[in-house]
């Protein structure tokens, strides 16, 4: 068992998981990922899901079948935050709100309660995501207690202003949920190690493995400290890690390196462009 967590110390479950199309296997995947992940570390204050974890990677999707799985997957979500007794960030499940459907990143409580959820802002149209679901108009950041979450998912990390944004408003933790094929798995692993270094903030990485729709994706998932090390990564397997994160060493790094107190972030020019021309 686990001892029990000191303040300021806190251990996250993320797990990697191959999805199909049967949603009821896929949650049969993380069940299992979960009880043994209960059986030998005990206890976690976090468990972070991959994107698709219960729907699969899918081309097409009516709103019956949202629906359907919007329901099994939150319950599913529901059991497991009682059953840790932890913050749980739900990969994404389809969310469907007024005849519209949303890649939502849904956050629940230790009690089984619905806290939060992260629409998906910056969809991947040569994917065929923006046939299927609508952009999420919100960034996402909530104050656990022990910590300040931030959320986005997938194709979001190749934009740092919505990090940014997050970590002006506390955040030390992230969780990103993503669906990253080859042969796009250097970005991937880039762009998170530099999101956490710019915004000096843990990150938590999940990513789906295994062949869907042709394509092979490359599992990987990993967690990174507020330096940009990677200090977990998975291999191409579906599996779980359990990973310790000091916030106490992330705030005194922080008060060393004031990089959000600087001056020298002159943002008002950013958005300035002056081109010379020669004659």
């Amino acid at each position: 068992m686990m001892p029990p967590v000191e303040d300021g110390q806190v251990f996250v479950l993320y797990l990697q998981t191959a999805p199909g199309r049967d949603v009821a296997q896929n949650l049969e995947q993380v069940d299992q990922h979960i009880s043994r992940a209960r059986i030998n570390y005990g206890r976690f204050d976090l468990v972070c899901l991959p994107e698709y974890f219960s729907l699969g990677v899918r081309r097409r999707l009516g709103l019956k079948t949202a629906r359907r799985v919007m329901r099994e997957s939150v319950a599913g979500l529901q059991r497991w935050a009682q059953e840790c007794h932890a913050y749980v960030v739900g990969g994404t499940v389809p969310e469907v709100r007024g005849g519209k459907v949303y890649d939502t990143a849904f956050l629940v409580d230790p009690h089984g309660e619905l806290m939060a959820g992260y629409r998906k802002m910056h969809l991947f149209a040569d994917w065929g995501e923006t046939a299927i679901y609508r952009p999420g108009e919100e960034a996402k950041s909530v104050d656990l207690g022990f910590a300040k979450l931030g959320m986005a998912v997938c194709r979001d990390l190749r934009f740092p202003h919505l990090f940014g944004g997050m970590r002006e408003q506390g955040a030390e933790i992230f969780c990103v949920p993503t669906s990253w094929n080859y042969p796009y798995d250097v970005d991937w692993e880039v762009l998170g190690r530099c999101r956490a270094l710019e915004n000096q903030a843990y990150f938590i990485l999940t990513n789906i493995t295994g062949m869907h729709q042709r394509e092979r994706f490359f599992g990987r998932s990993m967690a990174v400290d507020f330096r940009g090390n990677v200090i977990s990564m998975m291999d191409d397997r579906p599996g779980y890690q359990v990973v310790h994160l000091d916030l106490h060493a992330l705030n005194e790094w922080r008060d060393t390196f004031r990089l959000f107190e600087y001056e020298e972030a002159r943002r008002e020019l950013y958005d300035q462009q002056v081109v010379e021309e020669t004659s």
